[in-house]
């Protein structure tokens, strides 16, 4: 922060907590609602709630605190899915402190040739891990959790991306609520019949 800019993100700050209140927790004004939707950055935002008698942030605001399209489409899958890959991504982010208090590698070594047993079929693969940190060994068991769970939730999506449409040559379909034009040869044709 630049120096005397201090005031200026306070005053930020405040006017954009009044507003929030004034418009969408106080009563939901559908103009600030849409131009949320269209324009503004809000996903980052903090949804708060009221605790003996102040406002505390609780969580951050999602899509289906706006949309109740969303809010149908969306399951209870969905949510166990996003919270497995943050506590994954987590996990993965602080096994990389561990080896760094035995820089010699030793701990690598072991999920190397773990690594290689597994798809060799070896017997005993899982006496290669059985001495590691337990943080390796609470990650190893979330991705394996996400690996058996994603073909009940939208992961499985992953798996039947449209490849076939990266060879389709330029047509591009676009779908509108409002009434087009119809196409010159389309009326020629109502004409005719």
């Amino acid at each position: 922060m630049k120096q005397g800019a201090d005031a200026a993100v306070a005053m930020a700050m405040a006017m954009g907590q009044v507003i929030l209140k004034e418009f969408y927790v106080d009563r939901q004004v559908p103009y600030f609602l849409d131009y949320v939707r269209r324009y503004s950055d809000m996903a980052i935002l903090v949804r708060l709630v009221e605790q003996q008698g102040r406002y505390v942030p609780e969580r951050l605001l999602r899509a289906s605190d706006f949309d109740a399209r969303v809010r149908r489409n969306s399951s209870f899958s969905n949510t166990v899915v996003l919270i497995l890959l943050f506590a994954q991504l987590s996990f993965g982010l602080i096994t990389i402190t561990v080896p760094l208090r035995a820089l010699d590698g030793h701990e690598m070594v072991k999920f190397m040739n773990w690594a290689q047993a597994i798809p060799t079929l070896q017997p005993g693969a899982a006496t290669y891990v059985a001495d590691v940190h337990p943080i390796f060994k609470l990650h190893m068991l979330l991705g394996m959790t996400i690996f058996l769970v994603f073909p009940f939730t939208r992961l499985v999506h992953v798996w039947s991306a449209p490849v076939w449409n990266l060879g389709r040559t330029g047509y591009q379909i676009v779908r509108t609520r409002r009434s087009l034009p119809r196409a010159p040869a389309a009326q020629a044709w109502e004409r005719r019949s």
